[in-house]
This record gives C-alpha cells, structure tokens and sequence, in this order.
C-alpha cells in the first residue's frame, strides 16, 4: 500500500507543479523539478526492492529442501572453512 502511496503522492505534486509552472521563478522550478524527480526514482527504487523481497519470501515459502544445518555447511565448504564445519555442528547438538 506504501507503494501505491507513493506513486499517488507523486501524482498530486506532479499535478499541482503543473497547475503552478507559470508563476514560479526559474530557481523554484529548478528545485521542484528536483524533488519530483528524486522522488519518482525513490519509488521507482521501493518497487524493485519490493519484488525482490517477494521472490525470496515466495522461494523460502516453498522450501529449498536442505536444513538450516545442511546450508550452513555448504556455506562453510564454499569458503573453505571445512575444518570449522565440523565444531560449529558439535555446539549446535
């Protein structure tokens, strides 16, 4: 919903920017041109942040198969830590 916001809010101040163009000075348009740009790349930025963290709750939700354990030695293996591998399990049991 803060997305939708977002855009909706950048809409309205997009919207009363053009309403008013005609009677600001170049400095005011200069900066108000600013903020509805960065603006808009901020939302743009939230929604692609947003997807991303759907497709990792949408992968974790249907399970990748291997145990929090099974991962961390993995993860351990591809960095060469194999020798610690062995220790961090003992205190995990």
């Amino acid at each position: 919903m803060r997305i939708v916001w977002g855009f909706y809010a950048i809409y309205l101040v997009l919207s009363l920017l053009i309403a008013e163009w005609g009677s600001l000075s170049l400095g005011l348009k200069g900066i108000a041109s600013m903020v509805v740009l960065l603006n808009f790349l901020l939302d743009v930025l939230n929604l692609f942040w947003f997807t991303k963290m759907i497709k990792i709750a949408k992968k974790m939700a249907a399970g990748s198969g291997a145990s929090k354990k099974g991962d961390k030695v993995a993860a351990r293996k591809e960095i060469g830590e194999e020798e610690e591998v062995t220790e961090d399990l003992k205190k995990d049991i």
